[in-house]
């Protein structure tokens, strides 16, 4: 049921204030994702939110990431399919 709930939620997420950079990483480890099952040496802040290390993405993120953090991994879990970020 918490699932549900998470993915009812993420549903709901507005990609428009994700930095267009930013954007353009996620596709691209998208397509990474897609065709591999995994993502090879994405940068330490990509890396602290596939490894669903909060602090440690907060910590790494510039203040458009910061901001946009909620929608970014909205888009990851909406986007990629299960197994992007770890559990």
């Amino acid at each position: 049921m918490r699932v549900l709930a998470v993915q009812q939620k993420m549903a709901m997420v507005d990609y428009s204030n994700i930095p267009e950079s930013t954007m353009q990483s996620l596709k691209q480890y998208q397509q990474e994702f897609a065709s591999t099952g995994k993502i090879a040496h994405p940068g330490s802040f990509f890396s602290a939110v596939f490894n669903n290390d909060l602090v440690s993405a907060v910590l790494r993120a510039d203040a458009e990431n910061l901001a946009a953090l909620r929608n970014i991994v909205g888009y990851i879990v909406n986007e990629f399919g299960p197994g992007a970020i770890k559990r």
